[in-house]
Order: C-alpha cells, then structure tokens, then sequence
C-alpha cells in the first residue's frame, strides 16, 4: 500500500487591521468627489520592523454606482501632506489595481491582494482614485474624530492630521477630507516556526487524517502532500 507522506509549515502571520470607521466620530462617508478624484491618506510605521500593506477598503454609496469600477491606490514618499498635486510620476508610483462591484452601501474591499512594503521608521502617503464617485467624510468643523489610528506600531493618518504644519488628507484639492474605510498588514518579517505535534492517523491508500498543535497568532497553514519520507522545505 503505498502511503503519501504529509510534510507541515506554517504561514504563522497574524493579521492586523486599522480602522477608521470603527470607534470613531463622525465617521459617515457622506461627503465625495465626481469620477477621477483622488482621496489621501498617510501610514507610518514605527513597529521595529518593516510591515506589508496587504489590503485597503473604503467606503462606497451604492447609488453612486453601476457595473464594475475600476481603482487604482497610489503611494508617495515625498508628498506627504498638502494638496497632492497631478497624482502621476515621478511623485506618485501606482502599486495596485482592481475592478469593484458593489451590491450594498457601506465600506467594501478597494484592493486586495497586496504586499507592499512599509520599512520601519517610514511614512508614505496613499492616494485612491476610482472612476465613480468617491467617498469620504469631513467638509467643515467639528471634523470627523480621531484623525489618527494606531496598532503593533503602525499608525493610519486621516483629514486633519498634520505633517509639515499640513493635513495629509485631502481630495484632490479640497483640504481635511478623511479617508473613511481600513487598512490591513502583516509584519514582513523571517518566517514563522512550523506547527509542533504533528501525526497523521487513519492513513489510508488516498486519505489521511493530519493533525497538529495550533500556532498562536497564524492566519493559515501551507501544507505538501508527497511520495518523499523525508520533509520538504519550500
């Protein structure tokens, strides 16, 4: 009978989001640009190790839309608050793309997908652009609150939060427009330890029962299903 061979690794990454929507003021998404408007944000991140940028979502009006809209997020390491400008090269650098459908009203996946990295010690600014239109909060005092969101280190920067004596987030050129969706990263770090405790019973000619200790904070496993008695990296 031959046996097939279960080699174990762990993706062991925990998962962390910043959220602009939850446990803030304010927050409504009812203020927007037409088509094409471009909406900012910065993250800095200050965790001792560097952090990908794996997935951001915003918030959309159902009405707003009909069929697929395309979006692009773009990042600067320069323009870090204040008007951005034609967001182009050199200043911006386009980093991803995705078509979104909508069926609801709320906040929804812009970009998945990702890994972009933020090294430690870095702020980059992030700018949305998508071919509806384009939701945000904040138009005039009392302003949306907080303006600043923080986790493991890594901090999510909105509307009137000020770099340089200048709010970093804008529409366009409309000044203290607040990003209103989240941001998820993983650390970018070596990695994780492969689960312990691992066997496999019930082994049969095309089926077996694997089972292992759970690794604390692990978002998923990888696993190898071989004809090799010995561990596969890789």
């Amino acid at each position: 009978m031959a046996l097939a061979m279960v080699s174990i690794a762990a993706t062991a990454i925990a998962q962390t989001t910043l959220n602009s929507t939850v446990g803030s003021t304010g927050y409504t998404g009812n203020n927007g640009l037409g088509a094409n408007s471009a909406y900012t944000f910065a993250i800095e991140n200050n965790s001792g190790a560097g952090n990908n940028l794996t997935e951001v979502g915003t918030w959309w009006n159902l009405a707003d839309y009909t069929g697929a809209q395309p979006i692009t997020l773009w990042y600067s390491a320069t323009s870090l608050s204040g008007a951005p400008g034609t967001i182009a090269a050199p200043t911006w650098t386009s980093i991803a793309t995705n078509n979104v459908t909508l069926t609801t009203t709320g906040v929804h996946t812009a970009i998945t997908g990702m890994s972009f990295l933020i090294p430690n010690g870095t702020i980059y600014r992030f700018a949305l652009i998508s071919a509806g239109y384009n939701r945000y909060s904040g138009t005039s005092a009392p302003f949306p609150t907080p303006n600043t969101f923080t986790q493991n280190g890594v901090s999510l920067y909105t509307g009137d939060y000020k770099i340089a004596g200048s709010s970093v987030g804008y529409a366009t050129t409309f000044a203290d427009r607040f990003f209103t969706g989240y941001v998820t990263f993983v650390p970018a770090g070596p990695p994780c330890p492969a689960p312990t405790g691992l066997t496999a019973t019930n082994v049969l000619t095309s089926t077996a029962t694997v089972n292992w200790n759970p690794v604390t904070g692990s978002t998923g496993y990888d696993y190898i299903i071989d004809q090799n008695p010995t561990y596969t990296t890789g």
